[in-house]
């Protein structure tokens, strides 16, 4: 036991000794920096609709004569405080049309579908487009931001009558943005 003791006080002075030798010119300064931030409202992963399910019976003929099928979003916000923040927006991001249309995920059975985005109001939303939009106000506490998807078939595919049935995903990321 006091063998154990004598070495570790002689390891410790020697490192004491090795810390205090001169190195010359050749230190580093590292210095670090940030941000930190305060969002105005939490998202909670678990509880946002990250899921739209279209359904399983539609039918393409319906689709050449236009047809439309549509399917709300929302997205929950909780905890909101207008003092970090007054709006709120969104940039949304995927795999899409020159039209701004979300086009389904490579590997799906389905072709010719897209998938668009507006505002309950009617006011589309392109996909990959440079404006941060819709903007909403924020209200403290908790709140619910509700939008609109829908699937049509693409122009294209219905001018080519090119619609091919089968099931089919699509994947949208969106980023909050928050004034």
């Amino acid at each position: 036991m006091k063998k154990h003791s004598v070495i570790s006080t002689l390891l410790f002075a020697l490192t004491a000794a090795l810390s205090s030798v001169s190195y010359g010119d050749s230190s580093n300064t590292i210095e670090y920096s940030g941000s930190l931030i305060a969002l105005p409202c939490t998202v909670e992963p678990d509880e946002q609709n990250d899921w739209v399910n279209f359904g399983q019976n539609i039918n393409t003929k319906d689709l050449y004569n236009g047809l439309r099928i549509d399917r709300e979003i929302e997205f929950y916000l909780k905890d909101c405080d207008t003092s970090l923040g007054n709006s709120i927006s969104a940039k949304f991001t995927g795999n899409a049309t020159t039209d701004g249309l979300l086009n389904v995920d490579a590997g799906s059975d389905a072709s010719g579908v897209v998938i668009g985005l507006e505002t309950m109001s009617g006011k589309p939303l392109p996909i990959n487009g440079s404006k941060v939009e819709p903007v909403y106000p924020i209200k403290d506490g908790d709140m619910t931001v509700t939008l609109r998807s829908y699937l049509i078939g693409d122009a294209q595919a219905i001018e080519n009558k090119t619609l091919k049935p089968g099931w089919f995903n699509a994947t949208l990321t969106y980023t909050l943005v928050y004034e």
